[in-house]
């Protein structure tokens, strides 16, 4: 979510397992890198409960732009949700990449959390129809850089 209220401020709330922690250590707490990191090693994916859960997908380059094109052409008070309208269940995004890494599925279903949401959804109409942004990077293509940036960078 992005909020422009004044011509030089700008705030922008993106979910993040924390800022106390460094960079490997929000990389590796990420679902897709948790999925990658098992997948590569030879382990059972762990996927909470069912693994059902829906979330929404986005290239990172892609919502740095989406952040770049409020900040140069939004509405001053006006909030913009950044979404890619890629929804995949938790188990479609391990069964996805399981595949491009070319091992079999192996899932390890773990008691769901408490309060868990079931689906995580954005309505970025707003941000489509009103600046005109579109993602130039899909799911696929951004999932496969992600998964070779991961394999790369592995000790």
């Amino acid at each position: 979510m992005a909020l422009k209220f004044r011509k030089e401020w700008f705030s922008c709330r993106v979910k993040s397992p924390g800022f106390s922690q460094d960079f490997e250590e929000r990389a590796a707490s990420t679902a897709a890198s948790t999925i990658i990191r098992h997948a590569v090693n030879g382990t059972p994916v762990p996927l909470y409960g069912d693994g059902m859960q829906i979330r929404d997908w986005l290239f990172a380059e892609d919502h740095c732009r989406a952040i770049k094109l409020v900040l140069e052409k939004g509405t001053l008070g006006e909030i913009y949700n950044i979404g890619g309208g890629n929804e995949r269940t938790n188990k479609e995004l391990a069964s996805f990449i399981m595949k491009e890494l070319g091992v079999e599925e192996r899932f390890a279903h773990v008691e769901d959390r408490k309060g868990h949401d079931r689906r995580y959804a954005i309505n970025a109409s707003k941000l489509k129809n009103e600046l005109g942004w579109r993602q130039d990077v899909t799911f696929e293509e951004g999932m496969r850089r992600t998964i070779r940036w991961y394999t790369d960078s592995q000790d």
